[in-house]
């Protein structure tokens, strides 16, 4: 969250709902405010949404991290990957950059055979957006964990896997629908789990909020085509 002046409470519980609805399983809610300000003030860390047999209110509680009061330092050692990633949104003075990175990288090659290829490249565009050294040494880095090879962006790969279900289906129209399937499901993934901002979404996809709805536009045309 970009800690904007609006109230997140709702909107929290409301991202909680979705979720259970969708696995019926146990949800945790946690908000990270990635401020470059360190914030001191107190912010809510729980939303009002009924009462009970008492008349006494219910609160739906949850974790509330500001990065910038943790330090990158202490973040990157801990054994979770989100927590190694999050450390590029902390308080980084401690930390050579280029160390920061370094460290994920080489966390990401341990498991990467164990990461599904679209997760390995949302990492690859978190990092590249984030991280505060040149895109040489940034190359130079996944050089040295055996980490390149990737497509470039993530619309890249689902258009490569479009493609091969278009070529499956033996028509030049298939690609096409492939590859706008492909491509608007990891956007529309990337919207409703409020994931990031269309800026991120454009710079990891190369597809705008404008050429979003172009795409939908035309994909629902082929689909009624086949009809």
């Amino acid at each position: 969250n970009q800690s904007n002046r609006a109230s997140l409470e709702k909107r929290v519980f409301e991202y909680l709902c979705y979720a259970w609805l969708l696995k019926q399983k146990p949800v945790w809610s946690i908000v990270f405010y990635t401020d470059d300000a360190i914030w001191r003030k107190p912010v809510p860390d729980k939303y009002w949404y009924g009462f009970d047999s008492k008349n006494e209110k219910q609160f739906h509680k949850f974790d509330v991290i500001k990065l910038k009061s943790h330090k990158s330092s202490e973040l990157i050692k801990k054994e979770s990957l989100l927590c190694k990633l999050l450390a590029l949104k902390a308080n980084d003075k401690d930390i050579d950059p280029e160390s920061l990175v370094r460290e994920i990288y080489q966390t990401v090659s341990q498991i990467k055979d164990k990461l599904p290829r679209d997760i390995l490249l949302l990492i690859e565009q978190f990092v590249s957006f984030y991280k505060k050294i040149s895109q040489e040494t940034f190359e130079c880095i996944k050089k040295e964990v055996n980490m390149t090879g990737y497509a470039e962006t993530i619309s890249e790969y689902y258009i490569q896997e479009g493609k091969k279900e278009g070529k499956k289906e033996g028509e030049i129209i298939g690609s096409q629908r492939g590859e706008m399937k492909a491509t608007l499901t990891i956007i529309d993934n990337l919207i409703n789990n409020n994931s990031s901002d269309w800026q991120f979404i454009a710079s990891a996809t190369g597809v705008n909020q404008q050429q979003y709805f172009k795409m939908q536009k035309e994909y629902q045309q082929l689909e009624a085509s086949r009809l």
